[in-house]
């Protein structure tokens, strides 16, 4: 939880001048994003450089600690038509979704950007997501495959018999990266 001072200056950060120009259309590569093979790891990308929309006021949560935003005005008019939308980078969503103890975004409410990726985007840096992550696959082992996704990350981990598979398990449940790449994982065994 951020101390008072902290979310003051956070929230000083927030209050930026919108631009006037903007008609909540789809931005060029947030639409690319959005078309590619698996959209989160790339809106990220576009987040970088390119603003989203929030509602009004306070935040809106989802119960599992989401902060919606939206890529356009038409996708924000279809979850609430009496919305009033307020553009924010995905810079400043990011920080603001972070200051709100709510550290995950959920994007048209459709795509769960992770708490490592919102993190990422608050600092105005990239995310590599742990799928392509060379280092992270190393220390997993050949026995053990990330599968794109984000919410939960899936791993499956292979075996001939159960007790390899368990072995498997232990050990790489213990590894620390693991824990930093994703705040929710699910292991998936399978029989070879």
């Amino acid at each position: 939880m951020l101390d008072t001072e902290k979310l003051r200056r956070l929230q000083g950060r927030l209050e930026g001048r919108p631009d006037r120009t903007d008609t909540g259309r789809l931005m060029p590569m947030t639409e690319k994003a959005l078309r590619s093979t698996y959209p989160p790891a790339e809106l990220v990308q576009a987040f970088l450089v390119e603003r989203l929309l929030l509602v009004a006021g306070e935040p809106v949560r989802v119960e599992d600690g989401c902060v919606l935003a939206f890529t356009s005005l038409a996708r924000l008019i279809e979850m609430d038509p009496q919305a009033r939308p307020v553009q924010k980078s995905g810079i400043e969503a990011a920080m603001l979704a972070i200051g709100q103890d709510c550290p995950r975004l959920l994007v048209d409410g459709k795509w769960v950007i992770p708490r490592p990726a919102v993190e990422a985007l608050a600092a105005g840096d990239s995310w590599l997501p742990p799928w392509e992550d060379a280092e992270l696959q190393y220390d997993l082992g050949d026995s053990v495959r990330i599968l794109p996704c984000t919410d939960p990350l899936v791993i499956e981990v292979s075996g001939s018999t159960r007790q390899e598979i368990e072995a498997h398990l232990l050990r790489i449940s213990r590894l620390p990266r693991l824990g930093v790449a994703a705040d929710r994982i699910e292991f998936r065994p399978v029989r070879l």
